[in-house]
């Protein structure tokens, strides 16, 4: 990928673009505040339930009860699967 061949440029040659992309992006600036960064991990954790409950209720419910979006499902027959499994795991995709 990618990733590969910036780390194999890099090891090529440490002047390059490469070797000082590595170096800048792998750098945590200084102005990170990290109690700020772990009090929005904590609130993330916190609220991930809640995100399901909301993704739920406002897109998945809302999107599939719009006549043109029903349509498109069934004509692909996305979530009208002969396997209840294969259904529930596109639900959770």
């Amino acid at each position: 990928g990618v990733y590969s061949l910036i780390v194999s440029k890099a090891a090529e040659d440490s002047e390059s673009a490469a070797a000082r992309f590595l170096a800048e992006a792998g750098t945590v600036p200084e102005w990170v505040d990290w109690e700020l960064i772990e009090r929005g991990a904590l609130t993330f954790v916190r609220l991930l339930p809640l995100c399901s409950v909301v993704l739920f209720n406002a897109s998945l419910v809302g999107g599939f009860s719009a006549p043109k979006i029903t349509k498109v499902l069934d004509a692909s027959g996305y979530l009208t699967a002969e396997q209840p499994r294969a259904v529930m795991r596109r639900l959770f995709e």
